[in-house]
């Protein structure tokens, strides 16, 4: 590690670099291959990435930063308490496919690692520096890990577009005469007091939710209609879907519009190397992306997917993921995660190509871009039920894209060899929860009943009170 030269990740918004990674990183991770022995694969970091990510004016106290490379993505959040940052959290999904990373693997898929480290950095006015080794495991020390050297942090606070001149050391370098970056700091710079700093090892880096080795997988989409896979949508003046809370500025031209049709039902079954089924998903999706435009304002296109979506997907025991292939470079992915009891839809990833076909007038043509989303979309309380939403659902990921369904239909980690598309019970979302009509039907009928009888009673006082005036109309 020692002997590459550290690789700068710079996350911009609006022109402006709010988050900066200057590391040299490496993955490992440890896979079994097809005479059962343990191997461990283990790759650097490079330059070719995709950057996306949050910056901390999107979501106050939160950041973050994605890697996109060809076959793997790398995900790091940050979190700002009191004034101080930590490493939240890290998650790596990697294809494992035999090639010259993995050796005859012993299954085949996309897996995903995630580590919760809450690893403490340094003030957010200042930045994190560790020339030392940092080892972030997944799962038990030894095995899958993203291990870090040479590494400056800064995920707030970032001004002028460069690292602050002021830096806190992590332990592992505080313990050794000189601190590497002791030099480069101006003179008054002093290294940050030790409630500031961690000592980051294989033992204090406590790692969560690893998933296990997906199963040998096959998927097919099947039973789409037809639909052009090239339509969009732009329009003008569009506020940024978004996790956070700012919205970028209006657009100062006006970009043409086009309609865009249904988009057509996927239908998509994910095999284990056993030919059952573990996944089945259907659904009509599109995503809504919005861009810069040349002129400085923005424009929002809607693009359909399409009924040529190739599908892939794994089978794993902890995770299992539904990737959806479509146009030239295009990919959306779902990745499933097993709860104590039942599943949940935690991941989104999408991977596009601002095409001028597709994206006119765009600020940086061709250029590729990718987003991601973490958190609980929908959730299915029994392992053997499915989700089902015909409603139009918005499904929120960071750099102002969002993916729209309808007719949505999923069930993960299946066991049975059913033919049913879909087994067990259903567990609809609240838009699709038919209205009770009952309770509003017997208390307007009981407020009609009590108004004839307030009628019935007011007209017969009024007679008795007219007959016993003593006088008759003439």
């Amino acid at each position: 590690l020692h002997g590459c030269s550290a690789v700068t990740y710079k996350l911009s918004k609006d022109n402006t670099t709010c988050l900066i990674v200057e590391t040299t990183a490496t993955a490992s991770v440890s896979y079994t291959n097809s005479n059962r022995q343990k191997l461990v694969a283990t790759w650097p970091l490079g330059e070719a990435a995709a950057i996306s990510g949050q910056c901390e004016s999107e979501t106050k106290g939160q950041a973050s930063l994605n890697l996109t490379f060809a076959d793997y993505w790398v995900h790091m959040s940050f979190a700002s308490s009191g004034g101080k940052a930590s490493l939240a959290g890290i998650e790596l999904f990697v294809t494992v496919q035999n090639g010259s990373r993995f050796l005859s693997p012993n299954s085949t898929g996309g897996l995903l690692l995630t580590a919760s480290p809450k690893l403490p950095l340094s003030a957010d006015t200042e930045h994190f520096a560790c020339a030392s080794e940092l080892r972030l495991p997944f799962g038990q020390p030894g095995g899958s890990a993203l291990v870090l050297s040479a590494t400056k942090i800064q995920a707030f606070g970032v001004r002028n577009g460069s690292l602050s001149a002021k830096f806190a050391t992590c332990a592992l370098d505080a313990r050794s005469s000189v601190p590497s970056d002791s030099t480069t700091a101006p003179s008054n710079t002093t290294a940050a007091p030790s409630d500031t700093t961690t000592a980051p090892s294989d033992t204090t880096a406590a790692p969560s939710n690893t998933t296990a080795a997906p199963s040998d997988t096959t998927a097919a989409p099947s039973d789409t209609t037809a639909a052009p896979s090239d339509s969009t949508t732009a329009s003008t003046d569009t506020a940024a879907p978004t996790n956070g809370t700012s919205t970028a500025a209006p657009p100062t031209s006006a970009v043409p519009t086009t309609a865009s049709p249904e988009p057509p039902l996927l239908n998509v079954t994910v095999f284990n190397s056993a030919r059952v089924p573990c996944l089945r998903l259907q659904l009509r999706a599109s995503l809504s992306i919005l861009y810069r435009l040349k002129s400085g304002g923005n424009a929002t296109v809607k693009v359909a997917l399409p009924a040529d979506t190739k599908a892939s997907g794994d089978c794993g025991n902890s995770s299992q993921t539904v990737q959806l292939s479509f146009m030239q470079g295009w990919r959306s992915d779902l990745i499933f995660v097993k709860k104590a009891s039942g599943y949940a839809l935690q991941h989104l990833a999408a991977d596009y190509r601002l095409s001028p076909a597709l994206f006119p007038n765009a600020a940086e043509p061709n250029a590729n871009r990718s987003a991601f989303g973490n958190g609980t979309y929908f959730s299915v309380a029994s392992g053997t039920a499915y989700y089902s939403c015909r409603s139009a659902e918005t499904l929120r990921l960071d750099n102002f894209v969002t993916m729209e369904t309808r007719d949505l239909r999923a069930q993960a980690f299946r066991t049975d060899n059913s033919s049913a598309e879909f087994a067990g019970s259903m567990e609809q979302c609240l838009d699709d929860t038919p209205i009770d009509n009952v309770v509003p039907i017997v208390v307007g009928a009981a407020l009609a009943g009590l108004v004839i009888i307030v009628l019935i009673a007011y007209l017969i006082g009024r007679r008795r009170h007219s007959a016993g005036s003593g006088y008759q109309s003439v």
